[in-house]
């Protein structure tokens, strides 16, 4: 390649990646053609050593070696510590992916079929999302399902990082337009579930009602009543309220003939389970709790059923705790506290036999800060300032090592302003009005940020009203309180 064609070449390049593959065209001009096809390898997955490039050529490992190592020469691969390995520069590696796809797309998806089977049986998290990854271009039934219960087994252990790095994976699929059907509508619901406390929620509904109709053609009707939950949950959080409701009811109406289809399926049992306490939230947050409770009685028939059918499972125990938290609510929004009292503590005691079974899980840890905080709420609406305070300091260091762990979960830090803000509520009844303000001062800090993150969530502008209207108060009987003193 002589000057002239190199500079010819970096005048057509209009994008970065066009520029990219100049610049591979111009350190390869020369080179061998085995060199050439380990660069085609190697951009497969994100990262490659000897023994995966061994994997990918389908060459001895003693052959991969010198090749492994004329390529961790070139300027385009840098080391990629994490793994002791090697990765060529992410713009690099989308534009010779682009290329390849364009040009031998069968090659592309059998180097992707060797990194799955070379990834498939590793254990680290990092490698279970490129086995998934590769794997997911298959779009085999048996792909899909590993995704998903990849997915579950994280989100039950809170564990956001790995979460948001196998959504990364998944966005670079459907950035690059390389999934259909089955794969694509998996990956813009997974990402739409993980992303749900940091992304916009204009963009999670837009995947969501992406995968919804995918769902809806192939009459999939599992999947569309988890999606339509979801969406019913963001068209809430959009204060869009007869869209919501629409969705929630949707999504029973097919859990119900799912569970009768199925009688003996658990999964189907627990997911209308879910359906039922998903309309009881939306009505008690529509001011209905008496239609409320009637949702909350369905779910409970079930819960109990499930509990003593299994009374080792802890899913079935965990529902039934929240079949009594739930009830609460409703009857503490129906000035019925009395009897919220009696189904938070029910719920309290099935949540502390669970916990003390793990007590490291995290989804176990915000269950008892959940009970913590309605025990709180109907203890102060009770007037029994001290017993409600008691509560609220309990869930405080729960929430705020929650908020410590995973900065970027915006649930969690949802979780610390409320603990605080509830704190603050009964100060400020037993007339400790400094500490109370301090309290509200502390949960508006962190809503503020909350806001700025997507001023479009209604949930969050209604949160830091809230805190701005108690820090008035607070302020001005602080203000009454010391001019009193004073006279």
């Amino acid at each position: 390649m002589t000057p002239e064609n190199i500079l010819e070449r970096l005048r057509a390049a209009r994008t970065p990646e066009e520029r990219a593959l100049v610049n591979v065209a111009i350190v390869l001009d020369g080179q061998s053609d085995t060199l050439r096809r380990g660069v085609q390898a190697a951009a497969v997955p994100h990262w490659f050593d000897g023994q995966i490039l061994a994997a990918l050529l389908e060459i001895s490992p003693t052959s991969a070696e010198p090749l492994y190592g004329g390529l961790t020469a070139l300027s385009f691969v840098e080391p990629f510590h994490a793994r002791e390995a090697h990765n060529v520069h992410d713009l690099t590696r989308r534009a010779l992916l682009k290329q390849l796809i364009g040009e031998d797309q069968a090659l592309y998806l059998a180097l992707s079929q060797r990194a799955a089977r070379c990834f498939e049986n590793r254990d680290h998290p990092t490698e279970k999302i490129e086995a998934i990854y590769h794997d997911l271009l298959s779009a085999s039934d048996e792909a899909i399902d590993r995704l998903w219960a990849l997915y579950a087994e994280w989100a039950g252990q809170e564990a956001a990082g790995w979460l948001q790095s196998l959504a990364a994976a998944l966005d670079e699929h459907l950035e690059a337009n390389r999934l259909t059907d089955n794969p694509r509508a998996m990956a813009l619901y997974l990402t739409a579930l993980i992303g749900l406390d940091y992304r916009p929620l204009a963009q999670t509904a837009s995947r969501l009602e992406k995968a919804l109709e995918y769902y809806r053609a192939t009459k999939d009707e599992f999947y569309q009543g988890g999606v339509l939950g979801s969406l019913g949950e963001i068209r809430a959080l959009q204060g869009k309220a007869k869209d919501a409701r629409a969705c929630y009811e949707e999504q029973l109406d097919l859990r119900r003939r799912l569970a009768q289809a199925n009688p003996t399926e658990l999964s189907h049992r627990q997911n209308l389970f879910t359906g039922y306490l998903r309309l009881g939230d939306f009505e008690v947050d529509q001011k209905n709790p008496e239609a409320a409770m009637n949702f909350y009685q369905a779910a409970q028939v079930i819960a109990r059923e499930l509990a003593e059918k299994d009374p080792q499972n802890v899913r079935c125990q965990t529902a039934l705790a929240y079949s009594h938290e739930r009830m609460g609510r409703a009857q503490i929004n129906a000035d019925r506290a009395g009897e919220a009292l009696r189904s938070y503590e029910t719920a309290l005691d099935i949540t502390k036999v669970v916990v003390d079974k793990d007590p490291q899980n995290p989804t176990r840890q915000r269950e008892l800060l959940v009970s913590f905080f309605h025990l709180g709420d109907v203890l102060f609406k009770l007037n029994l300032y001290d017993r409600a305070l008691e509560y609220y300091r309990a869930a405080l260091p729960i929430a705020e090592e929650r908020a410590a762990t995973n900065a970027r979960n915006t649930s969690n830090q949802r979780d610390l302003t409320a603990t605080h803000n509830n704190i603050g509520d009964v100060l400020r009844a037993q007339g400790r009005y400094q500490e109370a303000l301090d309290c509200y001062t502390t949960a508006h800090g962190i809503r503020e940020t909350l806001v700025a993150l997507d001023p479009e969530n209604a949930q969050w502008q209604e949160d830091i009203a809230e805190t701005r209207k108690n820090i008035d108060k607070a302020r001005e009987l602080l203000k009454s309180s010391a001019a009193g003193g004073e006279a």
